[in-house]
């Protein structure tokens, strides 16, 4: 189950930081979006498993593959907002709804979870992130499931021309924007950036915004896009998880992380591991 996966990465991640359950402050998981039971609380669920009984947890949820960025300003926002704060926990986990894995125009889907520690600590550093969101694509992508056996569920693009074109051209021109105002608040350019990190959308995503920003994207992203397909909200951590343990992603180096879903939201993260 979803949440099963967002809770052993989460164990994971602490093991690896050294901090235990106790340390943490808030449990900030990625709603799943077709959660295995109504009423019941993944985030809580999440608290549980890892012993953060000091914590308060809740999820971030109805952004898609954004929600991870979501997760992540809000753990920044939360740390500069209560200073008693130390540790901010976020978890997601990824599996395809029904038995069909692939979306058009992506990728196959996944199954996967994911979790960072965000604190004040030395060490990697979260710079800049920028979260938009529009309601013009709300329901851009759908799967009518009531009544309907799981087996059957089909995620269906209710208009494949508005999301190829419309939307496509809508993510450049936002992309451009929210990059220039991040950039402009550090007073960096595009020249001071060493690698883009997205998501495991297409080789052909890729090459668009390689084009579009004359910046490579890390070869951490095509591996894992071969390796797991798209994960979503999960993507952009395991991008930059794999990407500093290969040693492509060099401590001091500057990486401009982009994150968008079809709902639409986009987000934009100046990050130095």
């Amino acid at each position: 189950m979803v949440y099963e996966l967002a809770a052993s990465a989460a164990a994971d991640c602490l093991a690896s930081s050294g901090v235990s359950g106790e340390d943490i402050d808030v449990v900030l998981v990625c709603q799943s979006r077709s959660p295995s039971y109504l009423m019941s609380s993944e985030a809580t669920y999440v608290q549980q498993r890892i012993g953060a009984r000091q914590a308060i947890g809740f999820t971030v949820g109805d952004l898609g593959c954004a929600a991870s960025s979501m997760a992540a300003r809000l753990a920044r926002d939360l740390l500069r907002a209560n200073r008693d704060h130390e540790y901010v926990l976020v978890a997601m986990g990824s599996k395809p709804y029904g038995t069909r894995r692939h979306r058009s125009g992506v990728t196959i889907s996944g199954d996967g979870g994911a979790a960072m520690l965000i604190s004040r600590g030395a060490g990697r550093r979260l710079v800049e992130i920028e979260v938009e969101t529009s309601g013009k694509y709300w329901d851009l992508y759908r799967i009518d499931y009531r009544d309907t056996p799981t087996s059957s569920w089909v995620e269906v693009c209710t208009d494949p021309r508005r999301y190829s074109f419309e939307l496509a051209a809508e993510s450049r021109k936002r992309f451009r924007a929210m990059i220039d105002a991040v950039l402009e608040r550090q007073r960096w350019s595009l020249t001071n950036i060493d690698h883009i990190v997205m998501q495991n959308l297409s080789q052909a995503a890729f090459a668009f915004y390689e084009a579009a920003f004359q910046i490579p994207v890390a070869q951490a992203c095509r591996r894992n896009l071969e390796r797991y397909g798209h994960l979503g909200s999960a993507d952009i951590v395991v991008n930059l998880m794999e990407g500093e343990e290969s040693g492509e992603l060099e401590p001091g180096s500057r990486v401009l992380v982009l994150n968008n879903s079809p709902v639409a939201a986009w987000s934009v993260m100046l990050y130095e591991p």
